[in-house]
């Protein structure tokens, strides 16, 4: 499917997550252990005791596991679609730590905000797309997503560029008039194998 145009309401998404203007991470969809939000939440936990500061983490979407409190770490529930949008917009990068996506809309809509993404590198499909569109970084441990987010949090000009890369590949590839060419030369393909 197409990516729409996002709809942001314009709102800080500091001030929604109530983190002011500190930095945050946001990770969006299901809040499951099946979908590495345990995980997530074990490795940024044990990153900011190594590393205390003002880095917060937003987990946004419906809750289906247990989330400890913690002071950095804020979990939402569901969102509407302006709220998000603006969450996105304002992030550092956006996390995708599941490890059995086939293809990720969160990472899409990330990029359609020229927000940089870290995904899982045990997910083939989302490592891909970030190493083809240049627009995120992986981890396979807790020491690889320690280098990833030291980076992330360092490199303002890193962020930068892989926020644009990957909203050039979203525009390139996924938006609606690259999907209904590629869909019309599909057809004609199938019609020309039956004529």
């Amino acid at each position: 499917i197409g990516l729409g145009d996002p709809a942001d309401g314009g709102r800080p998404g500091g001030e929604l997550l109530g983190l002011g203007d500190r930095p945050y991470l946001v990770s969006v969809g299901r809040v499951d252990d099946h979908k590495g939000s345990a995980m997530l939440d074990a490795f940024f936990r044990r990153y900011k005791a190594r590393r205390p500061g003002p880095l917060a983490l937003a987990l946004v979407g419906r809750v289906y596991s247990d989330i400890e409190p913690h002071p950095d770490v804020v979990v939402t529930g569901e969102v509407d679609d302006p709220t998000k949008w603006d969450l996105l917009r304002d992030a550092m990068a956006a996390v995708s730590p599941s490890a059995l996506e086939s293809f990720s809309i969160a990472i899409m809509e990330a990029w359609e905000q020229a927000v940089p993404v870290v995904v899982n590198a045990l997910c083939e499909p989302t490592r891909d797309h970030c190493a083809h569109s240049g627009g995120g970084l992986w981890f396979g441990s807790y020491r690889q997503f320690e280098v990833v987010i030291d980076r992330l949090v360092a490199d303002a000009e890193l962020r930068r560029r892989l926020g644009a890369s990957g909203r050039a590949y979203v525009q390139e590839h996924y938006q609606w008039p690259a999907l209904t060419t590629r869909y019309a030369r599909f057809l004609e393909h199938v019609v020309e194998r039956g004529a």
